[in-house]
């Protein structure tokens, strides 16, 4: 499917409009003790969307996401999901 790229920050985050006019956010985490980057993707909401610096804003959320990714689990969605948006 067709994917917009509307901000990005590399080894940090992606901001996408995918093709239904979802909006994700791919976010990288270093994990291990290799750090090996990771990507995971975040549905995001008109909040993100709306605000008047989208790319400090998608700085700021893509941190809180690492910082307590529990709390931003109901919006999370796996690799797949997000290739068939």
């Amino acid at each position: 499917m067709s994917k917009l790229k509307l901000a990005m920050k590399p080894w940090d985050f992606t901001l996408y409009r995918c093709g239904n006019d979802t909006h994700v956010l791919k976010v990288i985490f270093s994990e291990g003790n290799y750090k090996v980057d990771v990507e995971r993707f975040f549905i995001v909401t008109d909040y993100l969307l709306n605000a008047e610096d989208l790319f400090s804003t998608c700085e700021r959320v893509s941190a809180n996401i690492r910082m307590s990714c529990e709390d931003f689990a109901n919006s999370e969605i796996s690799k797949r999901e997000f290739d068939l948006l």
